[in-house]
Parts: structure tokens; C-alpha cells; sequence
């Protein structure tokens, strides 16, 4: 009784033009309905729940939601099944698909990050300092600016802004870190955020984030023996999205293993050899610490 259809800006596959034909509700956004040449009644998804249950409780037929890209990545469909609902899905090229075709690069490597509004640009910005590609998909609040604000002037990497993708205003602008904070962006979709100088290694098995690291305590000449450091990674439980400061770092025992674990690592330490040290053990590891 309901289906969801992606839409890319692209025509409909003829399975979504026939649902939309047999549909006598199309929920959607305003954006997209506008674009449709419906027969069937439409909504606004704003409240996408009512008005589907209100619809189906008076049985007035087959419902459509419709939805940018691919429905069932960050969309609606996880949405409407935690209502109850078991719906058909149609899907279409989802935003970051996309993104990274226009960009020219592959991204079985790349985590996404999804943020629900401001209140999360910490962890999408510790995410974006620990993994050398990330995703954006932009949300209000949290976009190329914010982003590159809090990155600067620590982390340095470069931007990838893809704005109105699949519309007739798509453009995809290469952006320094200064250029993105002060530019105004029309209508951005996905950020592809880059660590220029990160090499990749050979091809891995799992897409996404890469799993945690097969032992803790690593060998390290440093002060703290492994039982110490053990200890205290338990205690730290350091994973991706946190930031964990290691002041008084040594020669990074504590900063390389949050950092093998996913956590954005900034290491401080005043006496020079033990900066050249720590420096040394970063590069032998290959995690990222500031």
C-alpha cells in the first residue's frame, strides 16, 4: 500500500512512473512535487507521519513518498519502518553516489557522516580529523563553512562542495580550507572532506570506516608498561567522532593507540626529543595526530 521512490532530477524508471500513476496520495518535498505533473493529491513531508496515517485509516488507496536519491541510505525509509510501516522501495542514485562520480573518485574507502543538525558538528568534525575521506551530507548548521572552521588551521584538508546535485544549478568547486568559510554556498548537498597527503593503502575488504585495531598495548619503548596502557585505553574507550587530548604525550604511547581506535588525537609535549619521538611513532603506526 505505500512505495517510496527516489528521485535524482533524472527521468523516472518506468516501476516508479507506474506507482505514481496508481498513487491517490504523493507525499514529498515541496521542491520535488513541484517538478511532478501529478493527477494524484499531494503533501508536503513535513508531516509525513500524520498524513499518512490519517490517509490509511479512511483506506483511500496506494500512497507515494517520494524522495531525493537513494531512500534507504540516511532516508525515509528507516523512518517510516520504525512507524510500522513496510514499504515498497524504488530507489534512485543516492547524493553521495553522485558526489563522488562528479569529484572522479571512488569511495568504497570513504566514511560517511550524517548529521542531524548543529549539534553534532563535533563529532562529524573529529570523524573528518581522524579519516582521510569523508562524506558530508549537509545539514543545517553544519556544512562547508562550519566545517572548515573548526578543522583550521590543525588539520588541513581540502574541500570537494557539491551543491544542487542533479538539478539544473549542479556545481561541484574545489575549495581551500579559508576560501570555504567565506564564500556563500548555494544550496550544498554533500562535502567531500580529503587529507591531501594521506596515501592509501592496499584495497581493504570492508567499506567504510576500517574495523579497530587486532591488539591493544602495542610494544612501545616509552614509560607506561602495556598493563598500564591497557588500563587506560579501557577506561578512555576511545572510538571514531571523539577528540581526545594527550597533554604531557611522551612519546605518544597513549595518542598512537586512541588514534589506531578511531578517535581524533591532538598530543602535546614540551621537550623536543620526546616531540621527535612521538613524531617518529605516528609516521610508523600511520594514524593521524595533531
Amino acid at each position: 500500500m505505500i512505495t517510496v521512490v527516489g528521485w535524482d532530477g533524472q527521468e523516472f524508471s518506468a516501476r516508479a512512473v507506474d506507482k505514481l500513476r496508481e498513487a491517490t496520495l504523493v507525499v514529498g518535498p515541496d521542491a520535488v512535487l513541484g517538478q511532478l505533473r501529478l493527477s494524484a493529491p499531494t503533501a508536503a513531508d513535513g508531516a509525513l507521519l500524520e498524513v499518512l496515517d490519517d490517509h490509511f485509516e479512511h483506506g483511500e488507496g496506494p500512497a507515494v513518498v517520494v524522495a531525493e536519491g537513494d531512500p534507504g541510505f540516511f532516508g525515509v525509509v528507516r523512518t517510516l519502518r520504525a512507524h510500522g510501516l513496510k514499504p515498497e522501495v524504488v530507489p534512485a542514485i543516492s547524493l553521495i553516489t553522485r558526489a563522488f562520480a562528479r569529484a572522479g573518485l571512488n569511495w568504497e574507502d570513504a566514511l560517511v557522516v550524517a548529521p542531524s543538525g548543529p549539534g553534532q558538528i563535533d563529532r562529524v568534525v573529529n570523524a573528518c580529523r581522524a579519516h582521510p575521506k569523508v562524506a558530508l551530507l549537509v545539514a543545517p548548521g553544519v556544512g562547508p563553512g562550519e566545517i572548515a572552521r573548526e578543522l583550521a588551521p590543525t588539520t588541513p584538508r581540502a574541500l570537494i562542495v557539491c551543491e544542487d546535485l542533479g538539478g539544473p544549478d549542479e556545481r561541484v568547486t574545489h575549495s581551500r580550507m579559508g576560501e570555504a568559510t567565506t564564500r556563500p554556498w548555494k544550496d550544498p548537498d554533500v562535502v567531500l572532506v580529503l587529507d591531501p597527503l594521506h596515501q592509501p593503502k592496499e584495497p581493504g575488504w570492508l567499506a567504510g570506516a576500517q574495523p579497530g585495531p587486532a591488539e591493544w598495548a602495542l610494544p612501545f619503548e616509552g614509560a607506561l608498561p602495556p598493563e598500564v596502557r591497557a588500563f587506560i585505553l579501557a577506561k578512555l574507550g576511545p572510538r571514531l567522532g571523539d577528540l581526545v587530548w594527550d597533554v604531557g604525550a611522551g612519546e605518544g604511547e597513549i595518542a598512537v593507540e586512541c588514534a589506531r581506535m578511531g578517535a581524533a588525537v591532538v598530543a602535546v609535549e614540551r621537550a623536543e626529543e620526546s616531540c621527535a619521538r612521538l613524531r617518529a611513532n605516528v609516521l610508523r603506526h600511520g594514524v593521524k595526530v595533531a
